[in-house]
């Protein structure tokens, strides 16, 4: 029969993925057989292939017209509803595929995928259950099953499915990844490498997996390695956004802040309304002190993300930096306002109220902070700079103390106590306190400048000019390093501070 020849060479034009052929051919085969049901259901899915969801869509009626009970019709029509984004739509396609096929296991996974789609985690699973009943080995189910308990975070259990179907279908690479993400999530980035690295072996063209190992390459600090994954990433899709953003961010952790930028810049050339990539940008150019750059990327975020509170904190960084601390205050009492409990708005608040000489302002906003994370180190550090400010010597001590006991390893926290301890003339403490501050940073200038200027007091010299000479080796533009080591010279009658000039 002519119908069955087309039908025949449709098909194999299908399996070539040459699928306008393949629908030319199907076309002639309804011609010559206009109820041919089987020519309109592969007609369809060579749309939905080339993704016409929507004439696909009307493919598949036609097919339900001639056969109102055709189970796959109504399965096929809710995948091209699913692509659309009409989840509601589909999952009604896919019950009436189950209607008529009770035991059709991939109409329960794809309803459970939509289900999936409208944050229905629970009800999804249970979906997949049933798949699991029907089919106690289809791959796809323990899958799909495995990316709904990962976004309700539950990691262990999610990791059980994706290797049940990995156990099924040993070269399920979207499995591995996934496997790889849950494994991430629990700090595991080792292992979760491996199991993109498999995902690699058996897609070697999967972005998702390179620019996932390239993640997990940054949370053990190895960027360099992780931007060879975001290029290779970038090599295979030239226009995943996602790819360049992370690269961005690897850059940053290098420093390369202009570098950083660039590939902030590409990502949002190819998805403009991304907030994070706006922030990103703008927390680099903080870096090369173009403030008002970042602030101009920070009100982009804003228009895209309004819900984002770190975004107004970060404007409000940038704004401290140009000396507007009112309306730094401003954005800190914005993010105040959404999220009454957020420390790191108060704490920069604080600052800002410091800067323009209100203390006790400053020191209310640091202890809400404290209210909110009594182990906030950083709070308890400005608490006492700004005790230190009012002569309340004694509690900015206390105040170092807790933050000391919070964070053992804060060198602000010692040198700041050693200036509090240097001002009620207790140097030898202060020293100790210096040089804990230099054990945590060793090129710690500051802590070497004021080790100096207490040992000058207690009469130690010779000691002194060496803590001054390490202070400018550190920092070659100290100018109180180089005027408290003309002042010791002076005493030790010749100057131990070698000086390089170009």
């Amino acid at each position: 029969m002519l119908a069955n020849k087309y039908f025949s060479k449709g098909n194999s034009f299908f399996q070539l993925r040459k699928y306008q052929e393949a629908i030319k051919n199907y076309d002639v085969a309804i011609k010559c057989n206009p109820d041919f049901i089987e020519a309109y259901m592969n007609k369809g899915i060579a749309l939905r292939e080339l993704g016409q969801y929507q004439k696909a869509i009307e493919i598949f009626d036609t097919a339900i017209r001639y056969e109102p009970d055709l189970a796959k019709a109504y399965y096929a029509k809710g995948l091209s509803l699913y692509e659309l984004g009409q989840y509601q739509e589909a999952i009604k396609n896919f019950d009436i595929a189950i209607k008529y096929k009770p035991d059709f296991a991939e109409a329960y996974v794809n309803k459970g995928m939509a289900l999936k789609a409208l944050a229905q985690h629970q009800k999804a699973i249970e979906i997949f259950d049933t798949a699991i009943r029907y089919e106690p080995d289809l791959a796809e189910a323990y899958y799909s099953k495995g990316l709904s308990l990962y976004e309700l975070g539950q990691h262990q259990e999610a990791i059980k499915n994706f290797d049940i179907a990995i156990k099924y279908k040993q070269d399920f690479a979207e499995a591995y990844v996934s496997k790889g993400m849950s494994l991430r999530a629990l700090a595991q980035y080792q292992e979760a490498i491996e199991n993109f690295d498999l995902a690699i072996k058996y897609k070697p063209d999967f972005t998702l997996a390179y620019y996932s190992k390239g993640f997990s390459l940054s949370e053990l600090g190895q960027h360099q390695e992780a931007i060879k994954n975001f290029d290779t990433a970038i090599r295979y899709n030239p226009n995943d956004a996602e790819a360049y953003y992370s690269k961005g961010l690897s850059l940053y952790e290098l420093g390369q802040h202009q570098e950083a930028i660039k590939n902030f810049d590409t990502a949002i050339r190819y998805r403009p309304d991304d907030a994070e990539a706006y922030v990103n940008k703008g927390i680099s150019l903080d870096e090369l002190g173009q403030y008002q750059e970042a602030i101009k990327n920070y009100d982009q975020a804003i228009q895209y993300d309004s819900t984002n509170l770190g975004i107004y904190i970060n404007r409000g960084v940038s704004l401290c930096e140009l000396g507007h601390h009112q309306e730094a205050i401003k954005n800190y009492d914005v993010a105040i306002k959404y999220k009454p409990d957020l420390v790191e708005a108060y704490v920069n608040k604080g600052e800002s109220l410091k800067a323009l000489g209100h203390h006790q302002e400053a020191i209310k906003n640091y202890d809400i902070a404290i209210k909110y994370k009594p182990d906030f180190a950083l709070a308890y550090v400005n608490k006492g700079n700004a005790l230190k400010k009012l002569d309340k010597l004694l509690e900015a001590i206390e105040n170092y103390d807790q933050a000391i006991k919070y964070k053992p390893d804060l060198p602000n926290a010692y040198n700041n106590k050693g200036t509090a301890l240097c001002t009620l003339e207790q140097y030898q403490d202060a020293i100790e306190n210096f040089d804990l501050a230099i054990k945590y940073k060793p090129d710690f200038a500051l802590a070497y400048v004021n080790k100096g200027a207490a040992l000058k007091e207690l009469g130690r010299h010779q000691e002194a000019m060496e803590s001054c000479e390490l202070a400018v080796k550190y920092d070659y533009d100290d100018e109180y390093a180089y005027q408290l080591a003309n002042e010791l010279a002076k005493k030790l009658k010749k100057s131990n501070l070698h000086i390089i000039t170009d």
